[in-house]
């Protein structure tokens, strides 16, 4: 029966410095004079990593939003979102209008509209006074 040669020399050489780094490493955070201020220290550069990189997911999430959210206008402007969302509010205006009317209020639309619907001329400014 033919035996199988799985592990090559390399493959060992790895495997006994990966567990000399391992043995290093523990015995560095378990060191019983100084380890505890090792792990301290450790846990509180984890915790300010982990803060920081929470503020730059956070930053960057809010830069593509609003970039995703201008693209979006800008499509909507270029295929005429603008005039659609002109006329919806016209329509809005219009249906309050009508039902106030229908109600019995009689309050002009805007400021600038008599009792009769009819736009009132602004003050005028001190430059056309003179």
């Amino acid at each position: 029966m033919r035996r199988c040669n799985c592990h090559s020399a390399a493959g060992n050489a790895a495997a006994l410095f990966g567990g000399i780094g391992i043995g290093a490493v523990l015995m560095y955070i378990l060191d019983p004079d100084r380890g505890h201020r090792r792990r301290v220290m450790g846990r509180e550069q984890a915790l300010a990593f982990a803060h920081r990189t929470g503020r730059a997911v956070s930053a960057a999430s809010r830069d593509l939003t609003n970039r995703a959210r201008g693209a979006a206008s800008e499509v909507r402007s270029a295929w005429g979102g603008d005039a659609e969302r002109r006329a919806s509010a016209e329509r809005r205006t219009e249906a309050r209008q009508e039902q106030a009317r229908h109600n019995g209020d009689h309050r002009p639309a805007s400021p600038n509209a008599s009792m009769d619907g009819n736009a009132v001329a602004a003050e005028p400014t001190a430059k056309e006074e003179f």
